[in-house]
């Protein structure tokens, strides 16, 4: 079945509500009050709505409408509704208004799109969609899953930064501890004793005392720069397989879904992935999941 969402019939149905945003800008003012709260809850929000939220479409073209203008839109939407579109602030609506869904499955960045029109659906009294945040998956072929397993590394350690993961690898691998916390520690204990002496003996000698910890503090950090570089060069070779993985899974620090499409997966495993998919998603699991390719 397919329906035109122009037809004027349709369009009429949403007369009232692209009148209201033209005159009164409502939509503007609920979208935006919306948006304040999801920034303090720490969502960026994926649209930022205009006063206007309508195009008027002339000759196949679409002419964005803006508040001061000469011609009288308000007096040509009564007459010619289809000749108005929502845009990406008005559609959702639109969209419920003759096709009311029960539930809209989306990705975390459409889910948080939908949460700015909230308030604005309550106030034009039309069903707002329960929100479900769609499966995702991190897939991890044979070759990536043996070079872990030589790594003695699990796919979970890839959602940190690559830093991270270097350091912590080069951590568990070397004989000998890299990082001189214990030593800096101790050292700020040894000078904890010596300021003690130096409050009882002449406060003049405080400052003295302090400049030669940090001296020695920046001695110690030199030397853990030293033995770090070291430890990598060592291991050269696998932490270049952990930075491509790491790539390889989070291509420029992006899910690897917001980045690859099926068509590769689809022309090596064919139906079999698809498969694999339906299997293993359970729709009501928001988890990402991870699948690794079987021998």
């Amino acid at each position: 079945m397919i329906i035109d969402g122009n037809d004027k019939r349709l369009k009429s149905k949403f007369f009232e509500t692209m009148l209201d945003d033209m005159v009164n800008q409502t939509n503007f003012s609920l979208v935006n009050s919306t948006c304040r709260e999801l920034i303090k809850l720490s969502y960026k929000p994926q649209v930022n709505p205009r006063e206007i939220n309508l195009f008027y479409i002339h000759e196949h073209s679409r002419i964005r409408i803006e508040k001061e203008e000469g011609i009288n839109y308000q007096e040509i939407i009564k007459i010619f509704p289809e000749r108005f579109s929502p845009n990406v602030v008005l559609r959702p609506l639109y969209q419920q208004l003759i096709l009311p869904n029960i539930a809209y499955v989306g990705g975390p960045n459409e889910i948080a799109y939908w949460f700015e029109y909230k308030k604005m659906f309550e106030y034009h009294k039309v069903n707002f969609p329960v929100l479900m945040v769609r499966g995702s998956v991190m897939w991890v072929d044979k070759k990536s899953g043996d070079q872990m397993k030589k790594l003695g590394m699990s796919p979970d350690k890839f959602f940190s930064a690559k830093e991270e993961i270097e350091t912590d690898y080069l951590k568990n691998n070397t004989p000998v501890e890299n990082n001189f916390d214990i030593e800096k520690e101790n050292l700020k204990i040894l000078f904890d004793g010596i300021s003690k002496k130096a409050e009882k003996t002449d406060l003049s000698l405080m400052p003295a005392v302090e400049a030669e910890l940090q001296r020695m503090l920046n001695s110690l950090e030199q030397l853990e720069k030293k033995f770090i570089k070291s430890g990598k060069q060592k291991n050269e070779v696998q932490l270049n397989q952990i930075k491509k993985l790491k790539e390889k899974f989070f291509p420029e620090n992006k899910l690897q879904e917001r980045f690859e499409n099926f068509i590769p997966y689809y022309l090596k495993y064919g139906n079999d992935f698809f498969n694999t998919l339906k299997k293993e998603l359970n729709c009501l699991d928001f988890r990402l999941l991870i699948l690794k390719e079987e021998n």
